[in-house]
């Protein structure tokens, strides 16, 4: 997707993804995948109240789609 004139806020929750592409005329838009720390809810479910994800322990998961955990 090619992303411009778009303005985020607030800063810290607009990731376009690491595939966009960045147009130039943006403000506050990350053209990076999120760290996972900042994700909340996946489609809709708070992660705090996940326990596994595909039959493993949230708590073992060191990285999705090779994004660490720890970022």
């Amino acid at each position: 997707m090619d992303v411009d004139y778009l303005n985020g806020s607030p800063d810290t929750t607009w990731y376009m993804g690491a595939n966009s592409t960045d147009g130039t005329h943006n403000s506050q838009i990350y053209f990076t995948v999120p760290p996972l720390s900042s994700i909340a809810a996946i489609a809709g479910v708070a992660l705090a109240s996940i326990a596994k994800f595909c039959g493993i322990a949230i708590a073992d998961i060191e990285a999705v789609a090779g994004v660490s955990n720890t970022s």
